[in-house]
């Protein structure tokens, strides 16, 4: 590595250990156990690992792929399909917060967009409901893609990822279980299909 990229890769660091940038949104940053920035706390998942997918659920959409990623990586996008407000920066590290509650903003407060590819995938981490006070302190991750299904169709595909059998994760994987087939539905519903 010449001198000039080590500057550059130091002063890079730099600016990330005194938060310069940082927008409204932004997290104080992670440091891990060497000093390196991290955009996401890894010690929050509770599932490690190689694990199972525990909730995979799919629709297909009767708009344009480009359309309906954007319907769903947007704040805008699910007030549209879910009336729900959000914020969500679509960015690695960014806020994925959904306020199922808009009164009081309470939702998938905390989680992050933990990766994505424009127009075909995104992944963020995601909490427990308010009710279980123990793992909501915890982290699980949700992927979902999308893919071309013919006739300007999309197809969506979510997989819920990161339970454990442990306390009261068995319980709220039932509750997502029965949740995220409601939330693509209304996704599907909000480009007027039935």
């Amino acid at each position: 590595m010449s001198r000039v990229h080590t500057l550059a890769a130091v002063g890079v660091l730099a600016l990330l250990a005194l938060g310069m940038g940082m927008g409204k949104h932004d997290a104080a940053p992670f440091v891990g156990p060497t000093g390196e920035p991290q955009a996401v706390d890894a010690s929050m998942f509770v599932g490690k690992g190689r694990d199972e997918v525990a909730i995979d659920t799919s629709v297909t959409v009767a708009a344009p792929r480009a359309e309906v990623y954007r319907r769903f990586t947007t704040g805008e996008g699910w007030k549209q399909f879910l009336g729900a407000d959000a914020a969500i920066d679509l960015r690695i590290g960014g806020p994925w917060e959904i306020y199922f509650d808009p009164a009081t903003k309470i939702g998938s407060n905390g989680c992050q967009v933990l990766s994505y590819v424009p127009d075909e995938m995104v992944s963020f981490s995601w909490n427990a409901p308010p009710k279980f006070e123990q793992e909501r302190a915890r982290r699980t991750w949700v992927v979902v893609t999308f893919a071309d299904a013919g006739q300007g169709k999309t197809a969506v595909r979510l997989r819920h990822l990161g339970f454990t059998s442990e306390g009261n994760w068995p319980t709220v994987k039932e509750y997502f279980a029965k949740a995220w087939p409601n939330v693509l539905k209304a996704l599907e519903q909000s480009y007027g299909t039935k």
